[in-house]
């Protein structure tokens, strides 16, 4: 897996960042492989490691506090989809990273504010859940995300915007509101889709209502 590392992609090396924190190669050497990845590099595989490792119970201090600083730093200081990529695998109960969080989530860039109250709002966080509200009734670039994040929280507040979104222009707002319906379990008001004029859309459509169903 070491030299698959040094020439495979971004997909690739997570997947491998995540067998090294597996139970069966985390005592053959994934620990330190994943040590050396914490510490030395950057990029979505150095997340995927350091958010694996926090899940462990068995990683010592010294890295604990390691991962913890790499996901930090790229909270605060990284590009855009380092910061949220971070925001979506920091466990947040460590306090700084959830710390740095509520703090993202009052960020000038609305992506950002938006991760991060998706995430304050897994906590029950009444006053994200009132800011991602706010986000969701606008006509800004993360209203369907601030939607989304309700919908899982299974806030019934946001169900007549989602329900808009089933006649967007844009065919992936379309199947994403039926996922969020389908998260809040009222699959089947996404049933106009079933008469969708794209074809993708309506199999899309019948399969996310299905699936919604048989998890009952």
């Amino acid at each position: 897996m070491k030299d698959l590392w040094q020439s495979a992609d971004d997909g690739i090396r997570e997947d491998i960042a995540l067998a090294w924190a597996g139970s069966v190669l985390w005592v053959e050497g994934g620990r330190d492989a994943l040590r050396v990845v914490i510490a030395a590099e950057h990029g979505p595989a150095a997340i995927e490691g350091a958010a694996a490792v926090l899940r462990r119970s068995d990683a010592n201090v010294a890295m604990t506090q390691e991962a913890i600083g790499h996901l930090a730093r790229a909270i605060e200081t990284g590009s855009l989809v380092t910061r949220l990529q971070a925001l979506a695998q920091a466990p947040l109960d460590r306090d700084e990273l959830l710390a740095l969080t509520r703090k993202a989530a009052e960020d000038d860039d609305l992506q950002v504010r938006a991760a991060a109250l998706a995430r304050l709002v897994e906590k029950r966080d009444g006053r994200a859940i009132e800011s991602l509200e706010s986000l969701a009734g606008a006509a800004s670039p993360v209203a369907g995300r601030a939607r989304f994040a309700l919908a899982i929280s299974r806030d019934r507040r946001v169900q007549a915007w989602i329900e808009q979104d089933l006649a967007a222009d844009q065919a992936d707002q379309r199947l994403a509101a039926a996922t969020a319906l389908a998260v809040m379990g009222v699959a089947a008001r996404g049933a106009p889709l079933l008469a969708d004029g794209d074809a993708q859309v309506r199999v899309r459509a019948a399969c996310t209502m299905m699936m919604a169903v048989r998890g009952r």
